[in-house]
Formats: structure tokens, C-alpha cells, sequence
């Protein structure tokens, strides 16, 4: 398997599932290694809800009861009581109705979210939600998050990548070794797999620095190789003649006004040095 192979050869990847990783522009397993995440959600701070306070938190817990219920025309608000061992929460989505369904298994779940006052109440505010059987082994990871496709959830798209994990580790380099080392940049198979797989943000924020660097010293090449393919055109010769362009003037059947007549003196100028340079050239 190469990054050239069609999504079907990867473990996990069926017809269907690589129908709808087409549609998304995704057929190849570069064009998968390359789709990076967009978010990240810190699963490593799990906080009981009897010890939450306002803000950023992740809890552990189930959902005791949910409902979904219209507001107004293209408003529909989820709303869910979370319960651990240590006390209960509410939790509220917009537009979100798949939590209904997705939460009413009685799994145990993470949801991460912003704790907040809202409507005369603390409440968990659009909280992510993942199953926790379905986390990482490593407690400490932080999960990363997909542009959405339709059809398809981010931990399948999370699993096939694992199938790809060691193929990432090969991605050849595409910066010389030296600019590497006076820049201090991660190699760049070690940052396409610290985006899929970080094991803590700071390692995220080094692996953008390095795939930004790369991107920006593409352009300012790309820039300069078309820069030294301009300077070898050669232009064509246009012979300039300044008795045709003096009696042209004599005949217009308006008087030119002075800054018309500047104008033309500086066409005549112009027209001169060009034919003296094209003469050098030549």
C-alpha cells in the first residue's frame, strides 16, 4: 500500500464507506493521511460534576432523560439531565436532534463542553460526545476532530487512520534537512502524525508551526523559480518610429493640451531608450 492506493485497500474501507469518503474529495490514502483535523477536544481533565465549575470541562456520565423540542422555525433545542456517581447536570444542544438517538443507548459517555449560566441555570453548553468504550486506550490523548462528512462518524474516520499510522511514519521529507535543523522543525512524518494522533496540545501547536513553514517556504520558492523563468524571456523587437508618431500628432483635428503634449513627449522618450536597448541587445 502506497499513498496512491484507493481508500477500498485500507482495513475498514468497504464500498459504501469509500463512496461517501469520495464525495467529501477523499479517494486515495494520501488524500486521507492529508484531511486534518480541525479541532481538538482535551479528554484528559475529567472533572466529577459535583466539582465543576463555570467554563471548559469534560465529565464522565450517562444520560438519565433527553428531549428535543422545536423553539422557532429552524431552531430545535436538545435538552439532557447527565448523571455520574456524584450529582446531575442539564446539558443542551442546538440543532443538534441526533443526540436524542445517539444518547438514549444508556452507554457511559464524555461530553465536553463550556459550563455556563444560560436561561436562569448552570448547563453544559453543545458538549462534544464520545462513547467511552469507544476512547483510546491512552488516557491522556487528546481526540482530534473532522470536517464533517455525511454518513460518516469521526471514530471510523479516526480508526482507518490508525490503519494508516505505520505509513505515516515513512512520509517522505520535503524540506532540506538543513533548513530543518536551523529552524528546529519536527520532521514532517512526525507532524502529520502528531495532528492525527497528539498526545498533548503543545505537540499540535509544533506540528502546525512546521506543515505552516513548509507551506509558506513552497510559495516563496515556487515564487522565486517563476521569478528566474521570467528574467530568461527574451521580448519582441517593436521598432519604434518617431516621424510616424510626429506626423500622427499633426494630424489629429484638435490641438493637444499641454499635458496630452507631455504625455507624447514622454511616449517619444520612452520610445527612444526601448529602440536603444533593443539595439544593445541585439
Amino acid at each position: 500500500m502506497n499513498l496512491v492506493s484507493q481508500l477500498e485497500k485500507v482495513k475498514g474501507v468497504g464500498v459504501k464507506t469509500g463512496e461517501q469518503f469520495a464525495l467529501a474529495g477523499i479517494n486515495t490514502v494520501g488524500d486521507l493521511i492529508e484531511f486534518l483535523p480541525r479541532v481538538y477536544e482535551d479528554f484528559s481533565h475529567v472533572t466529577l460534576i459535583s466539582d465543576i465549575k463555570p467554563g471548559k470541562a469534560t465529565i464522565k456520565a450517562r444520560c438519565e432523560k433527553i428531549a428535543t423540542r422545536p423553539v422557532r422555525r429552524g431552531l430545535r433545542i436538545t435538552t439532557a439531565t447527565l448523571a455520574d456517581t456524584s450529582g446531575k447536570l442539564q446539558a443542551v444542544w442546538f440543532n443538534q436532534p441526533y443526540r436524542e438517538t445517539q444518547l438514549k443507548s444508556g452507554e457511559e459517555f464524555y461530553f465536553s463542553g463550556e459550563f455556563e449560566f444560560n436561561y436562569n441555570r448552570y448547563q453544559l453548553t453543545n458538549p462534544s460526545a464520545e462513547m467511552v468504550k469507544d476512547m483510546p486506550v491512552q488516557t491522556d490523548r487528546i481526540l482530534p476532530g473532522y470536517r464533517s462528512i455525511k454518513g460518516l462518524k469521526s471514530t471510523l474516520v479516526r480508526k482507518i487512520l490508525a490503519e494508516l499510522r505505520p505509513l505515516i511514519t515513512m512520509l517522505p521529507e520535503t524540506l532540506p534537512s538543513k533548513i530543518i535543523a536551523e529552524e528546529g522543525l519536527m520532521s514532517r512524518s512526525q507532524a502529520v502524525l502528531t495532528m492525527h494522533f497528539p498526545e498533548n496540545i503543545g505537540d499540535v501547536e509544533k506540528a502546525r508551526e512546521r506543515l505552516a513553514f513548509e507551506e509558506l517556504f513552497q510559495l516563496l520558492l515556487a515564487s522565486q523559480l517563476n521569478r528566474q523563468e521570467n528574467a530568461k524571456l527574451i521580448g519582441w523587437h517593436i521598432p519604434f518610429e518617431q516621424a510616424v508618431v510626429a506626423n500622427f500628432v499633426k494630424q489629429l483635428p484638435f490641438k493637444l493640451t499641454t499635458a496630452q503634449r507631455v504625455a507624447a513627449w514622454e511616449i517619444i522618450q520612452h520610445g527612444r531608450l526601448f529602440k536603444t536597448l533593443n539595439e544593445e541587445h541585439r
